[in-house]
């Protein structure tokens, strides 16, 4: 298994196939326009991470983070993960990445499974996120 860390938009293109399949899959949900506007947005921040799993030249999972902007803050959010047995393997990675920015703080939002995650990686609830939908029709 390869992890790398995609750095331009041309190689961040290439998992947007992949993504539409992912979401036909029903395990995703994020419209690929907006995902492609953010990548394209952060793609050459220092603070965004798009890393890339890979095996054998398949797909495997990927996953993006981005520092906060907060001066003095030391918080990486995971904004999307998505690869089947390999979460230790990105959140290593992402410890690395990190590293150099003082990380000391992984931050994650879930819908379902919290325990799970919470028992498996290590991350402990400390917050409720709540909703208010807004019509704006």
């Amino acid at each position: 298994m390869n992890i790398q860390r995609l750095t331009t938009i041309e190689e961040a293109l290439t998992l947007i196939p992949w993504e539409y399949e992912i979401q036909q899959k029903g395990r995703v949900k994020c419209p690929i326009q907006k995902l492609l506007i953010f990548i394209r947005e952060y793609i050459n921040d220092p603070r965004f991470f798009l890393l890339f799993a890979h095996k054998e030249g398949k797909p495997y999972g990927y996953c993006m983070a981005l520092l906060s902007k907060i001066p003095d803050s030391k918080t990486m959010f995971i904004l999307r993960m998505y690869g089947p047995g390999i979460v230790n393997e990105f959140l290593d990675e992402l410890k690395k990445y990190g590293k150099p920015f003082n990380v000391n703080l992984m931050k994650l939002s879930i819908k379902k499974d919290e325990k799970a995650v919470e028992r498996k990686y290590g991350f402990k609830q400390t917050h409720v996120v709540m909703e208010l939908e807004i019509d704006n029709g």
